[in-house]
């Protein structure tokens, strides 16, 4: 896909991946739609894009919620009439006590956000897509999706989930013309893992080499390659992003 004069949302656009990847897709000559429940990251975040060169905007929500999902796509339908480009990214870690001690309501809120809401998301995209000609879904994964992470198993799971998930729907791209696919970084020096609750993940991304840019330019050749639907990249230090 051509990335100028597209439109896209992109989920957790207020810091680390998402804010990267909003920027990128702007100085590509996209209209960016940022979606983020933190109003001051948002905002700031979606200034930065602008700035790069393209338009962008941004949607206060809480997309563990039809309606905040629903307030995205519904910002990008009102500035430019289509939805080419949904990047499901929001995600959290699930934080200390480590499970099985993790209270229930805890463990939810990481099952809602890394797994419903890429499901919905990718769901209200589609309905969306099909009916302008197709588009592309990029949901964010994991490492901890592919080889499981003991230290977070929730959030591994969440993130397998979306692996599989993602894999399921390679025949979206012949039969509606929507490509589906997702992006699997090792630990990325972002905010949700250097202010990370439990100290050692947060030690650990201290001597990560991989930076939010890395993974925004693996989303951007998902969004890019045609022949991609799908797929799992994974984006690891010093060595070039591949299929899983």
């Amino acid at each position: 896909m051509e990335i100028a004069g597209k439109t896209a949302v992109v989920t957790g656009g207020g810091s680390g991946i998402g804010k990267a990847t909003a920027r990128l897709l702007a100085a590509k000559g996209a209209t960016v739609v940022l979606v983020d429940i933190d109003e001051s990251l948002g905002a700031a975040a979606a200034a930065e894009a602008a700035s790069a060169g393209g338009r962008a905007d941004f949607v206060r929500a809480d997309v563990t919620t039809d309606e905040g999902i629903r307030a995205g796509i519904e910002r990008a339908l009102a500035l430019a009439g289509r939805l080419d480009i949904m990047f499901n990214n929001a995600g959290i870690l699930t934080g200390t006590p480590r499970f099985p001690e993790t209270p229930a309501a805890q463990w939810s809120q990481v099952v809602q956000l890394n797994f419903w809401s890429v499901i919905r998301g990718t769901q209200l995209a589609y309905e969306s897509m099909r009916s302008t000609g197709g588009g592309v879904i990029v949901n964010t994964a994991s490492m901890a999706g592919i080889n499981p992470w003991p230290m977070d198993p929730v959030y591994s799971a969440t993130k397998g989930g979306v692996v599989f998930f993602t894999k399921a729907l390679a025949g979206l791209a012949e039969g509606e013309g929507v490509r589906v696919n997702c992006v699997c970084p090792t630990l990325v020096e972002t905010p949700l893992l250097t202010e990370a609750s439990d100290r050692t993940i947060a030690g650990l991304v201290r001597m990560t080499r991989l930076k939010p840019e890395d993974v925004a330019a693996a989303v951007l050749r998902l969004i890019e390659d045609d022949s991609a639907a799908g797929k799992a990249l994974t984006v690891l230090p010093d060595a070039e992003p591949a299929f899983a």
